[in-house]
């Protein structure tokens, strides 16, 4: 099972949307058994849906929003995780700070899979902003999923292809 963490700071805006944007690429190609898909925030507050607007922006691109409750990343999450995708370069900072041992595996969602560096690698967090910044973080993260989703089928079917032999 390749999994995958998402991180932002409260684990109720933008990591639900990109938790049911890469889940729902993964039911679309049947990928379940290969690709585990979680997320957590550096300052979350455990126990939090998503936040209302975050669940109506991903309603809107035909979603189903996770069934999802914050939590605060823990050395358990970062020990399992094959990838540690961020929103913003402080999170990424903060994790490899705090968990300098996994640092090979923690990026920023936008320079992920990058042969040149991105001028803008975080993800601005639309928390406490109108339903219209929400959109717009959503398609970013969409953009990225996008982007990104043919490298994580491929270190997926090469991580189960290991673990056959």
């Amino acid at each position: 099972m390749y999994r995958i963490l998402f991180i932002c700071t409260g684990n109720i805006c933008r990591t639900p949307m990109a938790e049911s944007l890469l889940r729902a690429k993964v039911l679309q190609e049947g990928l379940e058994a290969l690709i585990s898909v979680d997320s957590a925030g550096t300052w979350a507050n455990e126990g939090l849906p998503p936040t209302e607007l975050s669940v109506t922006v991903i309603q809107e691109a035909g979603l189903e929003p996770p069934v999802h409750r914050s939590k605060h990343v823990d050395s358990h999450l970062m020990q399992r995780a094959d990838l540690v995708l961020c929103m913003g370069e402080h999170h990424k900072r903060d994790l490899q700070a705090i968990f300098p041992q996994h640092q090979d595996k923690i990026f920023t969602l936008r320079e992920f899979n990058r042969h040149h560096p991105t001028s803008r690698a975080s993800i601005e967090d639309p928390f406490g902003r109108n339903i219209d910044q929400y959109r717009k973080v959503f398609q970013i993260i969409r953009d990225e999923v996008e982007r990104i989703w043919p490298e994580i089928k491929r270190r997926a079917r090469a991580k189960a292809a290991l673990s056959d032999q």
